[in-house]
């Protein structure tokens, strides 16, 4: 990559990045009114309360930034915290939705239902609950940002680090199940996604080891049409990731996370090495190592059947609505075909359910170009509307058009990221900086594309908008590095104050945070 320093090197930019972090403050607290006064015609309470804790905690994130990492980038802080203060107002839609109308639904099923469980709409949603994870994730990133003063210290240790990330990343396995996956830790009533941590673990494993093995990458190939293929043995690390991806699929059920650090990997030895064979190499393992599995799932079954039934639910999610059983080649739907379905269920068939992706596709349908107004549809049909489908249930209420102006913030984000490991000279620092990028990109690509039916439902999290801490967490350390390498990569070198011939004297205060 170049290493052409940016244009703005030297200079602070703290007057447009606090201008830009009020504007972020103002539209999340305008969706906070929004959302009350859609729902009752008045500005809702809560307003103040958590305009007041979002202003707080960017007051003191941007205090802190200006006082260690006076030269970072501007507009990194302004853009999460204009995700995170979003996520925070659904959540606050979904979950007053429950508060608001919970005595009259309750009495109103249970003189229709005696003795059934009432389960309220938008159950599960809670905004005080993230609010707390957002005040938690902005004092890790304040502790980041200061202690992390030496990007390169991770370098030193990228072995255990990868260890480290490799236990989190199995560690589920050994826990039950959620939803068929097993990507959670049950603490108590603690749960934690261990697979966001692996992340920062990851990227700083891959990166060291690239700047290892860089020049072995890049230049040792041989040629087979266009494109130049690496030897054998040089294929050997991309077919260990290959291995333990696959491996991640089959057993814990998990498509985005195998996808996620699979095309983190190809994505960073593009980047070191610039050769487009890589990934050539890299989509068509993925590809053809998921083919395969669904393939062994008809044949041998047990664990692989949760990779068939995604396959399936992907490729025909209308079949599966409302309960679905799918037996020799053919799908009995429990509402259409019920005498079907209780036979196939009988003769030990797969059930499958797809009321999660449909939902969300007719929220998008719902919401059309320009949305219903926040607070003014129903994301909270769909029992995840503030976790895996918050991106539909934005997209109900603020349409097409509102999810392509978020859709641009993460854009910029990804853009600000790239534009740092560009300007960086150091080699580790670089391949940092652009994994954690693409991680960001490829995360957003990933939930967008499984909602959507683009491509098979994943259950990543969409970075600063979904609800949860372990997702929250890990992506305000991920800002906070970036954060310390745009500071490193544009403060002014050390300036001579007095000409000694050999020996000179410098002004370091420049140069320091």
């Amino acid at each position: 990559m170049s290493e052409a320093a940016t244009p703005t090197a030297g200079r602070t930019r703290l007057g447009a990045s606090l201008g830009l972090l009020i504007f972020a403050i103002v539209v999340a607290v305008s969706a906070f009114a929004q959302v009350g006064l859609a729902r009752d015609g008045t500005l809702p309470t809560g307003m103040f309360g958590y305009g007041l804790a979002i202003a707080a905690l960017s007051g003191v994130a941007f205090f802190v930034v200006r006082r260690f990492t006076p030269y970072a980038d501007p507009v990194l802080l302004p853009l999460a915290m204009l995700l995170n203060g979003l996520g925070l107002a659904m959540i606050y839609r979904i979950d007053q939705t429950t508060i608001a109308t919970f005595e009259e639904d309750k009495a109103r099923f249970e003189a229709t239902h005696p003795g059934a469980k009432y389960t309220p709409f938008g159950a599960g949603a809670n905004v005080n609950g993230q609010l707390l994870w957002t005040v938690l994730s902005i004092g890790l990133f304040i502790a980041a940002l200061i202690l992390l003063r030496d990007i390169k210290i991770l370098q030193r240790y990228h072995y255990t680090l990868g260890a480290i990330g490799l236990v989190l990343l199995v560690a589920p396995v050994f826990f039950p199940g959620v939803n068929g996956s097993k990507i959670w830790i049950q603490l108590g009533p603690l749960s934690v996604q261990p697979a966001e941590f692996c992340k920062f673990a990851f990227i700083a494993f891959f990166a060291a080891y690239l700047v290892k093995k860089r020049a072995a990458l890049s230049l040792v190939s041989r040629k087979v049409g266009p494109l130049e293929l690496p030897r054998p043995r040089d294929l050997m690390p991309i077919l260990i990731f290959w291995v333990i991806a696959l491996m991640i699929l089959a057993v814990e059920n998990d498509f985005g996370t195998a996808l996620l650090f699979f095309g983190l990997f190809v994505s960073m030895v593009y980047i070191a090495t610039g050769k487009v064979a890589w990934v050539v190499i890299g989509v068509g393992m993925f590809v053809g190592g998921a083919l395969l599995l669904y393939g062994l799932a008809h044949v041998i079954g047990g664990p692989l059947e949760h990779v068939n039934q995604r396959i399936e639910i992907w490729l025909d999610p209308e079949a599966f609505f409302g309960n679905g059983c799918s037996h020799g080649g053919e799908i009995f739907n429990a509402v259409s075909d019920a005498d079907g379905y209780k036979a196939c269920v009988a003769s030990g068939g797969n059930i499958s359910n797809s009321e999660q992706l449909m939902k969300g596709l007719f929220a998008l349908g719902q919401g059309g170009v320009i949305g219903t107004g926040l607070g003014q549809g129903q994301p909270y049909l769909n029992d995840l509307a503030f976790s895996d489908e918050i991106f539909t249930s934005f997209g109900e209420e603020i349409g097409l058009t509102g999810l392509m102006a978020v859709l641009l913030v993460y854009v910029l984000l990804v853009e600000r990221g790239f534009k740092i490991a560009i300007a960086t000279k150091d080699e580790f620092a670089k391949l940092f900086a652009g994994g954690v990028s693409f991680v960001f990109a490829l995360q957003v690509f990933a939930i967008c594309g499984g909602v959507t039916k683009l491509i098979p439902f994943t259950g990543l999290t969409t970075p600063f908008l979904t609800q949860g801490g372990s997702s929250l967490l890990a992506n305000w350390i991920l800002i906070a590095i970036l954060l310390r390498l745009s500071h490193e990569a544009r403060k002014p070198a050390p300036v001579a104050i007095q000409d000694e011939g050999m020996t000179q004297i410098v002004n370091l205060r420049g140069a320091q945070e």
